[in-house]
């Protein structure tokens, strides 16, 4: 008998396979996403914060006036910069670029130890010029618990409830808001300067 491997090759492997039992794919999440946030980036300076491999960045970064994806992966880094755009190496302490009309932290946050995630807000808040955009999974929601639970990506994360990214924006003095997305599986917190 030939032995198949079955063991995900790539990120959208391993996400698809987190989420196989509903039927969906990275991709139907992906579009939902750049669905949202388009509006946002649209002629705008956009920094992608933790840009992984650039999913987002594909449908998005042809929309901006300026795009720089960061994140502390090299290899991610190389594949997303496939895409439109400028990708630079973050060495999760100092955001290497200038200030930015829009930046984007989707699904980062729970990847950060939760001793460094100030640090991360102070760094985004110091380069913003305009609105902070935090998406996150939502820890309330019992299909995204039940996802996180299993998914190989996210071993050994902790989930950042709304109000928790909310409290680090208001820290930074951002006016924070948040709305539910994806069938609730997703919270996006909004925050911007007070000045704006």
């Amino acid at each position: 008998m030939l032995a198949v491997d079955t063991k995900p090759k790539t990120y959208k492997d391993k996400v698809n396979q987190s989420i196989a039992f509903s039927g969906l794919t990275v991709d139907f999440f992906t579009q939902k996403k750049v669905k949202e946030l388009s509006k946002y980036v649209k002629g705008k300076t956009i920094l992608n914060v933790g840009c992984g491999v650039g999913l987002l960045d594909k449908h998005l970064a042809p929309l901006a006036k300026r795009w720089v994806g960061i994140d502390i992966d090299r290899e991610s880094i190389k594949e997303a910069s496939k895409n439109e755009g400028e990708y630079l190496w973050y060495d999760g302490v100092k955001i290497p670029a200038g200030k930015f009309d829009v930046i984007l932290c989707i699904n980062v946050l729970h990847h950060v130890e939760s001793h460094l995630q100030q640090n991360l807000f102070r760094e985004m808040a110091g380069h913003l010029d305009g609105v902070l955009i935090c998406l996150e999974h939502n820890p309330w929601n019992p299909i995204t618990r039940f996802i996180f639970k299993h998914s190989e990506i996210d071993k050994g994360c902790v989930m950042l409830s709304a109000a928790r990214v909310r409290s680090f924006m208001d820290f930074f003095d951002l006016k924070a808001k948040t709305i539910f997305h994806a069938f609730g599986t997703q919270t996006i917190t909004f925050g911007r300067k007070n000045d704006k």
